[in-house]
């Protein structure tokens, strides 16, 4: 029975220490997928005011690298390509003022890490809802991300079918 109880604490100590490090160290799919969940949460806010859209484009555009690369295909009107962070930025001011609602979600997202730990890819599809249709757009996406610093930025999103 003594050697049980050290045993038993020994476990549960190691088992907290792995809650503790996956907390504060989580794997590269689980950040990925969190910062996608949270630019669909972005894109989809109402903000009110002049300071909180502003503040939201901001946030939008804190998901991607300085040198992206976005291919926009449907969705009503074809946009093309854009091409760096300030133009994404931009575009979504834009979309705020002409728009009066926009909710995205992303569905189906699997992801691949490079085995360098600092790139990744993930697949994903988005349904976009603008002014609230009846009849959602969808769209299969690829996102290229890569890690600066701790964060995950998209470096590139193209419709699956595009080249």
């Amino acid at each position: 029975m003594r050697t049980i109880k050290p045993a038993i604490q020994l476990l549960a100590l190691a088992a907290i220490a792995f809650g503790i490090y996956y907390f504060f160290f989580p794997p590269p799919e689980k950040v990925i997928r969190k910062r996608l969940s949270n630019l669909a949460e972005a894109i989809s806010a109402r903000p009110q005011g002049n300071i909180a859209t502003v503040a939201n484009v901001n946030r939008i555009g804190s998901f991607f690298h300085p040198n992206v690369s976005i291919t926009v295909q449907g969705f009503g009107q074809e946009f093309g390509s854009v091409q760096g962070r300030g133009e994404v930025q931009r575009i979504a001011m834009a979309a705020r003022q002409q728009v009066g609602s926009v909710a995205v979600e992303f569905y189906n997202v699997q992801i691949q890490v490079g085995p360098e730990k600092t790139n990744a890819t993930a697949t994903a599809t988005a349904l976009v809802k603008i002014n609230d249709e009846n009849n959602p757009a969808m769209q299969e996406l690829q996102f290229r991300f890569e890690k600066i610093g701790r964060d995950w930025l998209i470096r590139s999103a193209t419709p699956q079918n595009a080249p």
